[in-house]
């Protein structure tokens, strides 16, 4: 994968995300993902939280999908550490910030 060259800590800062990108992509830590979901989830882990699996999914039309699922148009980051999930969703609409979707505790019995 080619990175933009960032002078902080977050590997695509400085180049603005449409949220099209023609690819679902894997990276090691948050920082590594697109747009603002770099910021929003990394902002959210605490010290010593391992980060398990953490993915990028740009926005995708919703109009054919199967089932007749329908969402709002977005793109999401998700990040799963040893013991949450959070994603990330941005609308990609003026005026509307990128928020979280969800910040849920993983309690093992």
């Amino acid at each position: 994968m080619i990175k933009f060259k960032s002078k902080t800590k977050y590997a695509w800062e400085g180049w603005e995300s449409s949220g099209r990108e023609a690819w679902v992509f894997n990276v090691e830590h948050p920082c590594e993902l697109m747009g603002v979901h770099a910021g929003l989830i990394d902002n959210q882990l605490n010290e010593g939280e391992k980060v398990e699996y953490c993915i990028y999914s740009p926005r995708v039309s919703s109009t054919s999908t199967p089932f007749g699922l329908k969402a709002e148009e977005s793109s999401c980051g998700l990040c799963i550490t040893n013991n949450r999930f959070i994603v990330s969703k941005n609308k990609h609409i003026k005026g509307i910030e990128p928020r979280f979707l969800l910040n849920l505790r993983i309690f093992y019995i």
